[in-house]
């Protein structure tokens, strides 16, 4: 789940998403809760074999490092 870019920073990154699953345990439960059809599709959704989906519906979540954008 974490590149091996830089490693000196990887023990941080590791804290970070565990952090982000708790976070993304809370989107995935409010979505279910607001948009159960929603839901349902993503929830079922098969990327294949090899694709993980660690954080419930979401397959990935993308941490830009140095990088400034507006919010999206």
């Amino acid at each position: 789940m974490v590149s091996s870019y830089n490693l000196n920073h990887l023990e941080c990154v590791n804290n970070l998403i565990h952090n982000l699953k708790l976070l993304s345990d809370y989107i995935n439960q409010f979505i279910k809760d607001n948009y159960k059809d929603l839901y349902m599709k993503l929830n079922k959704l098969s990327l294949g074999p090899f694709v993980l989906r660690p954080f419930g519906i979401f397959s990935i979540i993308s941490i830009n490092y140095n990088i400034i954008s507006k919010y999206h």
